[in-house]
């Protein structure tokens, strides 16, 4: 009976530590903010909405040294998290619909007010539905006369051949949603903003559609780790520069950066005016 009141005695002081451990890791990210805390702290807290009891401190760390970085945590496939020790399939479900909570704020709060009163905001609005997908994904959004969002619809994923969209899908979307204006958008995971083949004749092709259906296509955007592409202007909209991108990938992009010629410019100047003593 002794044993048994000591295990007894064990396990209540071990839920006390977590819970005790739990309440303060809480109240830091409460008072501080995640982004001030470490990264284990930061998935410790994540976890700790997964798993309702115990230490995932443990947990935390296994899945750090797999996947390398926070990021790549979050945004790794289901069934690879699955297979770290002390997960499991319905944990990586449960983990991977939380990584979707900023997503669907985002998409609420812009519905407040959706409204396009520039092309700055329909970027911003096409960036929060794509800029961080990991797979690919083609939208539709439907405009009304007074430039607010009608609707926005997730026409396809996976490999998207916007080529093979036919006249009577337009049609009975256009006609569904009483578009009088429509953006198209799909992402390059990983990848360049810049259009494919495809893509160009996709746009051209889509663009006599929604003419014969008395609606006009605004734009065509493309959304890839490097920025923003705009078909119809045919050029990139907004740049996303790599924290500590190399020269040579700066170079590779320049007619895209008119900026960056000139701080070019601006550093030769100041080489040559250094070397002869200015």
């Amino acid at each position: 009976m002794a044993n048994i009141s000591k295990q007894n005695h064990k396990d209540i002081d071990e839920k006390n530590i977590h819970a005790g451990h739990r309440e303060r890791l809480f109240n830091q990210a409460y008072e501080v903010g995640l982004d001030k805390m470490t990264k284990i702290q930061t998935l410790e807290a994540i976890l700790c909405f997964v798993f309702p009891r115990g230490d995932v401190n443990p947990l935390a760390h296994r899945l750090l040294n797999h996947f390398g970085s926070l990021s790549a945590v979050l945004e790794a496939d289901v069934h690879d998290v699955a297979r770290i020790k002390g997960m499991g399939e319905i944990s990586a479900k449960k983990l991977h619909l939380l990584t979707q909570i900023n997503l669907v704020y985002a998409l609420d709060k812009m519905k407040v007010c959706p409204k396009f009163d520039s092309y700055s905001d329909i970027y911003d609005y096409v960036e929060n539905l794509l800029r961080f997908k990991t797979v690919e994904e083609l939208y539709f959004i439907a405009i009304g006369a007074d430039k607010t969002c009608l609707n926005t619809k997730l026409f396809a994923t996976g490999s998207i051949n916007m080529v093979g969209i036919s006249m009577n899908d337009l049609m009975l979307y256009l006609a569904s949603t009483r578009a009088h204006a429509l953006i198209i958008a799909h992402n390059h995971p990983n990848g360049s903003c810049k259009p494919s083949p495809q893509d160009e004749k996709a746009f051209e092709k889509l663009k006599t559609m929604t003419q014969m259906a008395n609606c006009q296509l605004i734009d065509s955007l493309v959304v890839g780790s490097d920025g923003l592409y705009s078909m119809e202007n045919k050029s990139v909209a907004r740049v996303y520069l790599k924290e500590s991108a190399p020269l040579a990938e700066l170079e590779e992009n320049e007619q895209d950066l008119s900026w960056f010629c000139e701080i070019k410019e601006q550093l030769k100047k100041f080489q040559a005016d250094a070397s002869k003593g200015v």
